[in-house]
Protein backbone atom coordinates (compact mmCIF):
# COMPACT_ATOMS: atom_id res chain seq x y z
CA UNK A 1 0.00 0.00 0.00
CA UNK A 2 3.25 2.52 0.25
CA UNK A 3 2.34 3.19 -3.13
CA UNK A 4 -1.20 4.16 -2.59
CA UNK A 5 -0.72 6.48 0.89
CA UNK A 6 2.51 7.76 2.35
CA UNK A 7 3.53 10.87 4.05
CA UNK A 8 5.05 13.99 2.94
CA UNK A 9 8.37 15.42 4.18
CA UNK A 10 5.94 18.21 5.94
CA UNK A 11 3.40 15.54 7.40
CA UNK A 12 0.71 15.31 4.66
CA UNK A 13 -0.75 12.81 3.37
CA UNK A 14 -0.43 11.92 -0.37
CA UNK A 15 -1.92 9.26 -2.73
CA UNK A 16 0.17 9.30 -5.99
CA UNK A 17 -1.19 5.90 -7.18
CA UNK A 18 -4.61 7.17 -7.16
CA UNK A 19 -3.86 10.30 -8.87
CA UNK A 20 -1.69 8.56 -11.67
CA UNK A 21 -4.58 6.19 -12.16
CA UNK A 22 -6.88 9.37 -12.87
CA UNK A 23 -4.46 10.35 -14.76
CA UNK A 24 -4.42 7.20 -16.72
CA UNK A 25 -7.88 6.18 -16.75
CA UNK A 26 -9.98 9.14 -17.90
CA UNK A 27 -6.75 11.22 -19.03
CA UNK A 28 -5.93 9.32 -21.86
CA UNK A 29 -9.27 8.48 -22.83
CA UNK A 30 -10.70 12.70 -23.20
CA UNK A 31 -6.96 12.96 -25.20
CA UNK A 32 -8.25 10.27 -27.48
CA UNK A 33 -11.61 12.07 -27.92
CA UNK A 34 -9.54 15.28 -28.81
CA UNK A 35 -9.50 17.16 -25.65
CA UNK A 36 -6.97 19.20 -24.17
CA UNK A 37 -5.96 17.69 -21.03
CA UNK A 38 -3.60 18.73 -17.94
CA UNK A 39 -2.44 17.61 -14.83
CA UNK A 40 -2.09 19.65 -11.36
CA UNK A 41 -0.75 17.61 -8.12
CA UNK A 42 1.39 18.76 -5.33
CA UNK A 43 4.70 19.61 -5.91
CA UNK A 44 5.88 17.06 -3.31
CA UNK A 45 4.96 14.20 -6.14
CA UNK A 46 6.64 16.44 -8.66
CA UNK A 47 3.86 18.82 -9.75
CA UNK A 48 3.10 22.35 -9.17
CA UNK A 49 0.47 22.99 -6.49
CA UNK A 50 3.09 24.26 -3.14
CA UNK A 51 0.57 22.37 -0.51
CA UNK A 52 2.85 23.95 1.87
CA UNK A 53 2.86 27.14 0.87
CA UNK A 54 -1.31 27.05 0.77
CA UNK A 55 -0.98 25.60 4.46
CA UNK A 56 0.57 28.45 5.39
CA UNK A 57 -1.15 30.84 3.07
CA UNK A 58 -4.50 29.60 5.38
CA UNK A 59 -2.74 29.51 8.68
CA UNK A 60 -2.48 26.03 9.44
CA UNK A 61 0.17 23.65 10.52
CA UNK A 62 1.64 21.71 7.90
CA UNK A 63 0.49 17.86 9.54
CA UNK A 64 -2.58 15.68 9.30
CA UNK A 65 -4.44 18.27 11.55
CA UNK A 66 -3.68 20.74 9.24
CA UNK A 67 -4.46 18.78 6.44
CA UNK A 68 -8.08 17.94 8.27
CA UNK A 69 -8.65 21.11 8.86
CA UNK A 70 -8.25 22.68 5.70
CA UNK A 71 -10.94 20.16 4.41
CA UNK A 72 -13.28 22.87 5.30
CA UNK A 73 -11.18 26.20 5.32
CA UNK A 74 -11.87 28.51 2.25
CA UNK A 75 -9.35 28.40 -0.09
CA UNK A 76 -9.98 31.20 -2.68
CA UNK A 77 -7.84 33.69 -1.16
CA UNK A 78 -5.21 30.74 -0.61
CA UNK A 79 -5.26 30.04 -4.18
CA UNK A 80 -5.29 32.60 -6.08
CA UNK A 81 -2.18 33.82 -3.40
CA UNK A 82 -0.13 31.14 -3.76
CA UNK A 83 -1.33 29.00 -7.24
CA UNK A 84 -3.91 30.08 -8.98
CA UNK A 85 -6.00 26.48 -10.55
CA UNK A 86 -7.03 28.66 -14.04
CA UNK A 87 -10.20 26.82 -14.03
CA UNK A 88 -13.90 28.16 -15.28
CA UNK A 89 -17.22 27.43 -16.95
CA UNK A 90 -14.90 25.38 -19.58
CA UNK A 91 -13.06 23.33 -17.61
CA UNK A 92 -14.27 19.99 -15.76
CA UNK A 93 -12.15 18.75 -13.15
CA UNK A 94 -11.88 14.93 -12.37
CA UNK A 95 -10.26 14.26 -8.84
CA UNK A 96 -9.50 11.67 -6.27
CA UNK A 97 -11.51 11.87 -3.25
CA UNK A 98 -11.48 15.75 -2.95
CA UNK A 99 -12.25 17.29 0.20
CA UNK A 100 -15.52 19.78 0.88
CA UNK A 101 -13.64 23.01 0.57
CA UNK A 102 -11.56 21.96 -2.78
CA UNK A 103 -15.76 20.82 -4.38
CA UNK A 104 -16.68 24.22 -3.14
CA UNK A 105 -13.72 26.02 -4.79
CA UNK A 106 -14.17 24.29 -8.06
CA UNK A 107 -17.98 25.02 -7.88
CA UNK A 108 -17.58 28.51 -7.41
CA UNK A 109 -15.30 29.16 -9.93
CA UNK A 110 -18.23 27.54 -12.47
CA UNK A 111 -16.10 24.78 -13.59
CA UNK A 112 -16.74 21.26 -14.02
CA UNK A 113 -16.32 18.59 -11.25
CA UNK A 114 -15.78 14.77 -10.95
CA UNK A 115 -14.91 13.48 -7.24
CA UNK A 116 -14.03 9.72 -8.35
CA UNK A 117 -13.69 6.96 -5.50
CA UNK A 118 -13.66 2.75 -5.43
CA UNK A 119 -16.77 2.23 -4.29
CA UNK A 120 -17.29 0.76 -0.62
CA UNK A 121 -19.47 -1.67 -1.77
CA UNK A 122 -16.39 -4.31 -2.24
CA UNK A 123 -17.96 -8.31 -2.17
CA UNK A 124 -19.73 -8.07 -5.44
CA UNK A 125 -17.40 -10.05 -8.25
CA UNK A 126 -15.80 -6.92 -9.30
CA UNK A 127 -15.09 -3.71 -8.03
CA UNK A 128 -16.96 -0.69 -8.74
CA UNK A 129 -16.19 3.14 -8.99
CA UNK A 130 -18.32 5.87 -7.29
CA UNK A 131 -18.83 9.24 -9.02
CA UNK A 132 -20.44 12.42 -7.79
CA UNK A 133 -20.26 15.85 -9.54
CA UNK A 134 -22.01 19.26 -9.64
CA UNK A 135 -22.55 19.24 -13.26
CA UNK A 136 -26.26 18.77 -14.14
CA UNK A 137 -25.62 16.82 -18.06
CA UNK A 138 -22.59 15.01 -16.25
CA UNK A 139 -25.31 13.64 -13.37
CA UNK A 140 -28.20 12.50 -15.92
CA UNK A 141 -25.21 10.33 -17.79
CA UNK A 142 -24.03 9.04 -14.24
CA UNK A 143 -28.02 8.21 -13.30
CA UNK A 144 -28.42 6.22 -16.44
CA UNK A 145 -25.37 3.84 -15.82
CA UNK A 146 -25.63 3.79 -12.17
CA UNK A 147 -25.09 -0.22 -11.43
CA UNK A 148 -28.85 -1.78 -9.54
CA UNK A 149 -28.80 -2.26 -6.21
CA UNK A 150 -29.73 -6.34 -7.56
CA UNK A 151 -25.70 -6.82 -8.44
CA UNK A 152 -25.02 -6.27 -4.67
CA UNK A 153 -28.08 -8.32 -2.80
CA UNK A 154 -27.18 -10.89 -5.38
CA UNK A 155 -23.76 -11.15 -4.52
CA UNK A 156 -25.09 -10.98 -0.90
CA UNK A 157 -26.91 -14.03 -1.64
CA UNK A 158 -24.13 -15.48 -3.07
CA UNK A 159 -21.79 -15.32 0.16
CA UNK A 160 -24.37 -16.08 2.48
CA UNK A 161 -24.73 -19.41 0.34
CA UNK A 162 -20.94 -19.21 0.35
CA UNK A 163 -20.18 -19.53 3.85
CA UNK A 164 -23.18 -21.77 4.77
CA UNK A 165 -21.02 -24.87 3.44
CA UNK A 166 -17.96 -23.82 5.49
CA UNK A 167 -18.70 -23.19 8.79
CA UNK A 168 -20.89 -22.61 11.43
CA UNK A 169 -23.82 -19.81 11.20
CA UNK A 170 -23.66 -17.82 14.29
CA UNK A 171 -20.46 -15.62 15.79
CA UNK A 172 -18.75 -17.24 19.44
CA UNK A 173 -21.49 -19.29 20.28
CA UNK A 174 -25.54 -19.47 19.46
CA UNK A 175 -27.10 -18.55 22.51
CA UNK A 176 -25.05 -14.95 22.39
CA UNK A 177 -26.04 -11.63 21.51
CA UNK A 178 -23.42 -9.86 18.74
CA UNK A 179 -22.14 -6.90 17.56
CA UNK A 180 -19.39 -5.94 15.26
CA UNK A 181 -17.58 -2.55 15.07
CA UNK A 182 -15.60 -2.31 12.22
CA UNK A 183 -12.17 -0.43 12.68
CA UNK A 184 -10.30 2.01 9.76
CA UNK A 185 -6.94 3.25 8.66
CA UNK A 186 -5.34 6.02 10.95
CA UNK A 187 -5.96 8.64 8.47
CA UNK A 188 -8.93 8.66 5.95
CA UNK A 189 -11.05 11.70 4.58
CA UNK A 190 -13.95 9.54 6.10
CA UNK A 191 -12.93 10.36 9.61
CA UNK A 192 -12.80 14.13 9.16
CA UNK A 193 -15.23 15.97 10.90
CA UNK A 194 -15.87 19.54 11.63
CA UNK A 195 -12.53 19.64 10.30
CA UNK A 196 -10.43 17.28 12.75
CA UNK A 197 -9.67 13.55 12.04
CA UNK A 198 -11.76 11.60 14.73
CA UNK A 199 -9.85 8.55 16.26
CA UNK A 200 -11.80 5.79 18.05
CA UNK A 201 -11.49 7.30 21.79
CA UNK A 202 -13.21 10.35 20.44
CA UNK A 203 -16.21 8.52 19.83
CA UNK A 204 -15.98 6.30 23.21
CA UNK A 205 -18.90 7.21 24.81
CA UNK A 206 -21.28 5.76 21.72
CA UNK A 207 -18.79 2.79 21.24
CA UNK A 208 -19.46 1.82 24.91
CA UNK A 209 -23.23 2.28 24.76
CA UNK A 210 -23.12 -0.32 21.66
CA UNK A 211 -21.33 -2.67 23.76
CA UNK A 212 -23.52 -2.78 26.32
CA UNK A 213 -26.61 -3.53 23.90
CA UNK A 214 -24.99 -7.09 23.50
CA UNK A 215 -23.07 -9.89 24.96
CA UNK A 216 -19.71 -9.17 23.30
CA UNK A 217 -19.09 -6.65 20.52
CA UNK A 218 -16.19 -8.00 18.04
CA UNK A 219 -13.61 -5.70 16.64
CA UNK A 220 -12.44 -6.54 13.72
CA UNK A 221 -9.37 -4.12 12.67
CA UNK A 222 -8.37 -2.54 9.17
CA UNK A 223 -6.41 -4.80 7.63
CA UNK A 224 -4.21 -1.60 6.63
CA UNK A 225 -3.98 0.39 9.72
CA UNK A 226 -0.71 0.52 10.26
CA UNK A 227 -1.07 1.63 14.13
CA UNK A 228 -4.06 0.43 16.47
CA UNK A 229 -2.85 1.88 19.57
CA UNK A 230 -5.75 4.20 20.08
CA UNK A 231 -8.28 1.58 18.99
CA UNK A 232 -6.36 -1.18 21.39
CA UNK A 233 -6.37 1.48 24.25
CA UNK A 234 -10.46 1.78 24.06
CA UNK A 235 -10.84 -1.82 23.67
CA UNK A 236 -8.90 -2.18 26.77
CA UNK A 237 -11.63 -0.26 28.86
CA UNK A 238 -14.96 -2.15 27.57
CA UNK A 239 -14.77 -5.67 29.45
CA UNK A 240 -16.82 -7.65 26.86
CA UNK A 241 -15.18 -6.28 23.54
CA UNK A 242 -12.45 -8.68 22.07
CA UNK A 243 -10.61 -8.17 18.41
CA UNK A 244 -11.30 -10.94 16.02
CA UNK A 245 -9.98 -11.54 12.82
CA UNK A 246 -12.49 -13.67 11.01
CA UNK A 247 -13.67 -12.73 7.10
CA UNK A 248 -15.71 -9.48 7.44
CA UNK A 249 -18.41 -10.88 4.75
CA UNK A 250 -18.67 -14.28 6.70
CA UNK A 251 -19.20 -12.01 10.40
CA UNK A 252 -22.07 -10.28 7.83
CA UNK A 253 -23.48 -14.07 7.59
CA UNK A 254 -23.97 -14.71 11.53
CA UNK A 255 -27.69 -14.89 12.60
CA UNK A 256 -26.61 -13.86 16.07
CA UNK A 257 -24.97 -10.68 14.62
CA UNK A 258 -27.16 -7.38 15.86
CA UNK A 259 -25.57 -4.51 14.22
CA UNK A 260 -22.47 -3.46 12.30
CA UNK A 261 -21.15 -0.16 13.78
CA UNK A 262 -17.70 2.16 13.01
CA UNK A 263 -17.22 5.69 13.15
CA UNK A 264 -18.00 5.95 9.52
CA UNK A 265 -16.73 2.61 7.54
CA UNK A 266 -17.75 1.60 4.28
CA UNK A 267 -18.19 -1.84 6.21
CA UNK A 268 -21.28 -0.22 7.32
CA UNK A 269 -23.04 0.29 4.35
CA UNK A 270 -22.23 -3.05 3.07
CA UNK A 271 -23.86 -4.82 6.08
CA UNK A 272 -26.87 -3.41 5.33
CA UNK A 273 -27.13 -5.46 2.27
CA UNK A 274 -26.66 -8.75 4.05
CA UNK A 275 -30.05 -7.90 6.64
CA UNK A 276 -27.98 -6.50 9.12
CA UNK A 277 -28.52 -2.98 11.04
CA UNK A 278 -25.63 -0.11 10.34
CA UNK A 279 -24.49 2.22 12.91
CA UNK A 280 -21.36 5.33 12.16
CA UNK A 281 -20.40 7.67 15.55
CA UNK A 282 -19.97 10.37 12.93
CA UNK A 283 -20.91 12.11 9.98
CA UNK A 284 -17.67 12.89 7.84
CA UNK A 285 -17.24 16.54 6.75
CA UNK A 286 -17.46 14.57 3.13
CA UNK A 287 -20.89 13.89 3.67
CA UNK A 288 -21.88 16.21 5.27
CA UNK A 289 -24.41 18.42 2.84
CA UNK A 290 -23.80 21.89 4.56
CA UNK A 291 -20.09 21.38 4.09
CA UNK A 292 -20.71 20.82 0.16
CA UNK A 293 -21.62 22.78 -2.65
CA UNK A 294 -25.54 22.69 -3.09
CA UNK A 295 -24.67 21.50 -6.72
CA UNK A 296 -22.91 18.55 -5.30
CA UNK A 297 -25.05 15.01 -6.63
CA UNK A 298 -25.23 11.72 -4.30
CA UNK A 299 -22.29 9.22 -4.82
CA UNK A 300 -23.15 7.02 -8.16
CA UNK A 301 -21.71 3.43 -8.43
CA UNK A 302 -21.01 2.73 -11.85
CA UNK A 303 -18.65 0.20 -13.41
CA UNK A 304 -15.19 0.42 -15.29
CA UNK A 305 -16.64 1.39 -18.39
CA UNK A 306 -17.28 4.99 -17.18
CA UNK A 307 -13.56 5.17 -18.26
CA UNK A 308 -14.35 4.00 -22.09
CA UNK A 309 -14.33 6.21 -25.01
CA UNK A 310 -18.19 5.48 -25.22
CA UNK A 311 -18.82 6.43 -21.98
CA UNK A 312 -16.77 9.55 -21.62
CA UNK A 313 -18.04 11.44 -25.60
CA UNK A 314 -21.82 10.75 -22.78
CA UNK A 315 -20.39 12.36 -19.88
CA UNK A 316 -18.62 15.26 -21.84
CA UNK A 317 -21.30 16.21 -24.16
CA UNK A 318 -23.20 18.02 -21.25
CA UNK A 319 -24.47 21.21 -22.29
CA UNK A 320 -21.82 23.26 -20.31
CA UNK A 321 -19.23 21.58 -22.61
CA UNK A 322 -20.90 21.37 -25.92
CA UNK A 323 -19.45 24.41 -27.24
CA UNK A 324 -16.08 23.42 -26.85
CA UNK A 325 -16.61 19.40 -28.98
CA UNK A 326 -16.47 18.34 -32.33
CA UNK A 327 -16.92 14.79 -31.34
CA UNK A 328 -19.53 13.48 -33.59
CA UNK A 329 -17.50 11.94 -36.46
CA UNK A 330 -14.86 10.25 -34.19
CA UNK A 331 -15.52 6.57 -33.50
CA UNK A 332 -16.51 4.74 -30.11
CA UNK A 333 -13.72 2.83 -29.06
CA UNK A 334 -14.95 -0.49 -27.26
CA UNK A 335 -15.84 -0.79 -23.38
CA UNK A 336 -13.76 -1.98 -20.72
CA UNK A 337 -13.95 -5.29 -19.37
CA UNK A 338 -15.69 -5.87 -16.06
CA UNK A 339 -12.70 -7.14 -14.25
CA UNK A 340 -10.58 -3.76 -15.73
CA UNK A 341 -10.66 -2.36 -12.11
CA UNK A 342 -9.74 -5.52 -10.13
CA UNK A 343 -6.18 -5.45 -12.67
CA UNK A 344 -5.92 -1.63 -12.03
CA UNK A 345 -5.81 -1.76 -8.59
CA UNK A 346 -4.27 -5.50 -7.94
CA UNK A 347 -6.52 -6.11 -5.30
CA UNK A 348 -9.50 -8.30 -4.99
CA UNK A 349 -11.88 -6.48 -2.16
CA UNK A 350 -14.92 -9.12 -1.59
CA UNK A 351 -15.12 -12.88 -0.97
CA UNK A 352 -11.61 -14.77 -0.60
CA UNK A 353 -11.83 -17.83 -2.18
CA UNK A 354 -9.93 -19.38 0.32
CA UNK A 355 -11.79 -17.86 3.17
CA UNK A 356 -12.59 -19.85 5.94
CA UNK A 357 -16.43 -20.22 7.24
CA UNK A 358 -17.38 -19.09 11.00
CA UNK A 359 -15.86 -21.75 13.60
CA UNK A 360 -18.54 -23.31 16.15
CA UNK A 361 -17.63 -23.57 20.11
CA UNK A 362 -19.50 -25.05 22.99
CA UNK A 363 -20.40 -24.31 26.69
CA UNK A 364 -17.70 -25.18 29.01
CA UNK A 365 -18.56 -27.39 31.73
CA UNK A 366 -17.31 -27.04 35.54
CA UNK A 367 -14.90 -29.43 36.42
CA UNK A 368 -14.18 -30.27 33.19
CA UNK A 369 -10.52 -30.09 32.07
CA UNK A 370 -9.99 -29.25 28.56
CA UNK A 371 -6.47 -29.67 26.98
CA UNK A 372 -5.58 -27.17 23.46
CA UNK A 373 -3.55 -29.36 21.55
CA UNK A 374 -3.95 -29.48 17.47
CA UNK A 375 -7.02 -30.61 16.63
CA UNK A 376 -9.05 -29.77 19.50
CA UNK A 377 -12.50 -28.15 19.68
CA UNK A 378 -11.20 -25.79 22.53
CA UNK A 379 -8.91 -24.19 20.15
CA UNK A 380 -12.04 -22.34 18.86
CA UNK A 381 -12.03 -20.77 21.97
CA UNK A 382 -8.71 -18.44 21.81
CA UNK A 383 -8.97 -15.07 20.29
CA UNK A 384 -6.31 -13.01 18.79
CA UNK A 385 -2.21 -13.45 20.34
CA UNK A 386 -1.75 -17.37 19.61
CA UNK A 387 0.14 -19.06 17.53
CA UNK A 388 -0.85 -22.36 15.54
CA UNK A 389 -1.60 -25.06 17.79
CA UNK A 390 0.94 -28.14 18.48
CA UNK A 391 0.91 -31.70 19.23
CA UNK A 392 1.16 -30.54 23.49
CA UNK A 393 -0.68 -27.22 23.13
CA UNK A 394 -0.23 -23.72 22.06
CA UNK A 395 2.12 -21.02 22.33
CA UNK A 396 1.15 -17.31 23.10
CA UNK A 397 2.12 -14.93 20.41
CA UNK A 398 3.21 -11.23 22.01
CA UNK A 399 2.21 -9.78 25.12
CA UNK A 400 -1.50 -10.02 25.11
CA UNK A 401 -3.24 -13.32 24.58
CA UNK A 402 -7.27 -13.98 24.90
CA UNK A 403 -9.81 -16.59 25.70
CA UNK A 404 -13.40 -16.64 24.86
CA UNK A 405 -15.38 -18.84 27.58
CA UNK A 406 -19.07 -19.66 26.45
CA UNK A 407 -21.20 -20.23 29.64
CA UNK A 408 -24.55 -21.78 30.06
CA UNK A 409 -26.80 -19.24 32.16
CA UNK A 410 -28.50 -21.90 34.17
CA UNK A 411 -25.43 -23.76 35.11
CA UNK A 412 -25.41 -24.01 38.73
CA UNK A 413 -21.89 -21.52 39.93
CA UNK A 414 -23.05 -21.77 43.70
CA UNK A 415 -22.66 -19.02 45.87
CA UNK A 416 -18.78 -19.18 46.30
CA UNK A 417 -15.88 -19.57 44.51
CA UNK A 418 -15.01 -20.79 41.31
CA UNK A 419 -10.80 -21.45 40.21
CA UNK A 420 -9.80 -20.95 37.15
CA UNK A 421 -6.42 -23.17 36.49
CA UNK A 422 -4.46 -22.73 33.33
CA UNK A 423 -2.17 -24.89 32.87
CA UNK A 424 1.36 -24.55 30.99
CA UNK A 425 5.09 -23.71 30.25
CA UNK A 426 7.04 -20.70 30.03
CA UNK A 427 9.53 -19.91 27.44
CA UNK A 428 12.42 -19.11 28.58
CA UNK A 429 12.37 -15.69 31.08
CA UNK A 430 8.28 -15.01 30.54
CA UNK A 431 6.60 -14.88 33.31
CA UNK A 432 2.74 -13.54 33.25
CA UNK A 433 1.92 -10.28 34.85
CA UNK A 434 -1.59 -10.72 35.31
CA UNK A 435 -5.07 -12.38 33.99
CA UNK A 436 -7.82 -10.07 33.63
CA UNK A 437 -11.42 -11.90 33.72
CA UNK A 438 -14.32 -9.42 32.36
CA UNK A 439 -11.93 -6.65 32.67
CA UNK A 440 -10.96 -7.48 36.29
CA UNK A 441 -7.40 -8.01 36.66
CA UNK A 442 -6.48 -10.73 38.78
CA UNK A 443 -2.79 -11.60 40.22
CA UNK A 444 -2.34 -15.88 39.71
CA UNK A 445 -0.86 -18.09 42.61
CA UNK A 446 1.25 -20.56 40.70
CA UNK A 447 2.31 -24.09 41.33
CA UNK A 448 5.16 -25.20 39.53
CA UNK A 449 6.22 -29.02 38.85
CA UNK A 450 9.24 -30.53 36.34
CA UNK A 451 8.48 -27.63 33.42
CA UNK A 452 5.06 -27.54 33.76
CA UNK A 453 3.26 -24.74 35.97
CA UNK A 454 -0.45 -24.58 36.65
CA UNK A 455 -1.79 -20.52 37.44
CA UNK A 456 -4.75 -20.53 39.85
CA UNK A 457 -7.40 -17.25 39.78
CA UNK A 458 -10.27 -17.49 41.75
CA UNK A 459 -13.51 -15.60 41.20
CA UNK A 460 -16.20 -14.63 42.94
CA UNK A 461 -18.99 -17.62 41.22
CA UNK A 462 -21.70 -14.56 41.32
CA UNK A 463 -19.63 -12.52 38.82
CA UNK A 464 -20.51 -15.17 36.46
CA UNK A 465 -23.97 -15.99 37.00
CA UNK A 466 -24.88 -12.69 34.97
CA UNK A 467 -22.64 -13.74 32.04
CA UNK A 468 -22.92 -15.75 29.41
CA UNK A 469 -19.11 -15.12 27.92
CA UNK A 470 -16.26 -14.95 29.84
CA UNK A 471 -13.43 -13.10 28.19
CA UNK A 472 -9.73 -14.23 29.55
CA UNK A 473 -6.65 -11.77 29.06
CA UNK A 474 -3.57 -13.06 30.04
CA UNK A 475 -0.76 -10.02 29.76
CA UNK A 476 3.05 -11.83 29.43
CA UNK A 477 5.87 -9.94 29.47
CA UNK A 478 10.02 -10.93 28.58
CA UNK A 479 8.27 -13.48 25.09
CA UNK A 480 11.16 -14.23 23.43
CA UNK A 481 12.02 -15.69 19.74
CA UNK A 482 13.87 -18.57 19.28
CA UNK A 483 15.95 -17.24 16.85
CA UNK A 484 16.97 -14.78 19.54
CA UNK A 485 17.75 -16.93 21.88
CA UNK A 486 19.53 -20.28 20.48
CA UNK A 487 20.10 -18.83 16.77
CA UNK A 488 17.18 -20.83 15.49
CA UNK A 489 15.33 -20.02 12.14
CA UNK A 490 12.39 -20.33 14.49
CA UNK A 491 11.20 -16.18 14.56
CA UNK A 492 8.23 -16.33 16.67
CA UNK A 493 7.70 -14.67 19.46
CA UNK A 494 6.66 -17.34 22.58
CA UNK A 495 6.08 -16.55 26.37
CA UNK A 496 3.27 -18.54 27.79
CA UNK A 497 3.05 -22.20 26.22
CA UNK A 498 -1.14 -23.23 26.73
CA UNK A 499 -1.55 -26.86 27.60
CA UNK A 500 -5.31 -27.40 29.76
CA UNK A 501 -7.75 -24.92 31.41
CA UNK A 502 -9.90 -26.10 34.20
CA UNK A 503 -12.75 -24.04 35.71
CA UNK A 504 -13.93 -25.61 39.48
CA UNK A 505 -15.64 -24.69 42.44
CA UNK A 506 -13.39 -24.39 45.11
CA UNK A 507 -14.01 -26.62 47.77
CA UNK A 508 -11.11 -26.08 50.60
Amino acid sequence: MDDFFRTTDNGLPSYPANRRFLSAFFGDGLRRLGLKVRDEYACSDGGGIPVGAIMRSLELEPSVSGWAAAGIADLTSALAREYPLRIGPKTLVIGWGLPPSLLRYIDEQGAGVMDVEVDPMRFAPHLHLCIRTNDEGIRRELAKCHVSKDVFSNAATTIRAYFARRGNDTLVHPSLVVGLFAGQTEIDLALVHDGQLIKPSSAAAQIASWASEVDVLLVKQHPYASNNDDLAALLSTLPNALPIDHNIYGMFCARNLRFVGALSSGAVKEAQCFGIQGRTAIVPDRSNPTRLPSTCSPWFTVTAEIGSGEYLRKLVRTPGFLDMLNLRSRPTPSSFAAGTLDTIFGARWGLDAGAAGLPSTFIMQLGTTYAFEESAQTLNWLGPGWHEAESWGVWSNGPVSRILVPLAPEQSFGDGALRLTLRGRFYVDASIVSIDIDGQTCLPSMEAFDDLANLHVDIDASLLKRRRLSIITINIADAKRPSDVHGRADRRELGFGLVSMTLSVVTE
